[in-house]
C-alpha cells in the first residue's frame, strides 16, 4: 500500500458498516500488514501529541495569561478570550468526528502546565484537583445552574422547589462564606 496514512484517513470517515463496503474496505487492505497499520498508527497518536505541544506554545505567544487556568463557563476578561479559541478547537475536532474533543483540549492544557513546570496529570488520568479547587469547581456550576434566568421556571415546578431553593442558599454560602470564593466570577457581565 503506496499512501497507507490517505487509506486510514479515509477508513476514519466511513460510516456505512454494510456487508458491502466492509468487502470493500477489506479489498483495499489486501497486502496491508497489520504492523504497518499499528506503525501508522503510532504516528498518527504522535502527531495528535506534537500538535497539542505547538497549540499550547502558540497559545503562549498569542494570550499572555494562563489560558489553560481558565474554567468552563468562568465569566472573567481572560476567559473571554480562551472561550472561542476553546469553542473553535472542538468544532475542528468535531467536524473531523474526533471521539473526544475535550481530551484534547486537556492534553493542550497539560502541555501547557509542562511548559510552566507544572505536571497536572495523574497517573490513573484523573484531575490533580485539591479537595478545595474540587469543591469550588462543583458547587460553582451547581451555583450557576441555580441562578441562571432560564431555570427559574424549571426549578418553580419542581415538586421539590422549597428543598431546591434551601439548597441553592447553602451552596451560596458555603462558596462565598466558608470557601472564601468571589461569586462575582460566576456572574455574567
Amino acid at each position: 500500500m503506496e499512501n497507507l496514512q490517505n487509506t486510514l484517513a479515509a477508513f476514519g470517515s466511513v460510516k456505512d458498516y454494510s456487508a458491502k463496503n466492509i468487502k470493500t474496505l477489506t479489498a483495499t487492505l489486501e497486502g496491508v500488514e497489520a504492523p504497518a497499520i499499528i506503525e501508522e498508527l503510532g504516528r498518527c497518536v504522535g502527531i495528535e501529541r506534537g500538535a497539542s505541544l505547538a497549540l499550547a506554545i502558540k497559545f503562549n505567544s498569542v494570550m499572555k495569561f494562563r489560558w489553560d487556568k481558565c474554567q468552563y463557563r468562568e465569566i472573567s476578561e481572560n476567559n473571554k478570550i480562551w472561550e472561542p479559541v476553546r469553542r473553535k478547537i472542538t468544532e475542528a475536532l468535531k467536524a473531523a468526528e474526533h471521539p473526544n474533543p475535550a481530551q484534547f483540549i486537556a492534553r493542550v492544557r497539560e502541555q501547557n502546565a509542562k511548559i510552566h513546570g507544572e505536571d497536572i496529570s495523574k497517573p490513573d488520568g484523573g484531575k490533580n484537583r485539591t479537595p478545595y479547587v474540587r469543591f469550588t469547581e462543583e458547587l460553582g456550576k451547581l451555583y450557576v445552574f441555580g441562578n441562571r434566568p432560564e431555570n427559574d421556571e424549571a426549578i418553580a415546578n419542581d415538586p421539590d422547589c422549597g428543598k431546591v431553593k434551601t439548597a441553592l442558599l447553602t451552596i451560596t454560602k458555603c462558596l462565598r462564606d466558608d470557601l472564601g470564593v468571589d461569586l462575582n466570577r460566576f456572574v455574567k457581565e
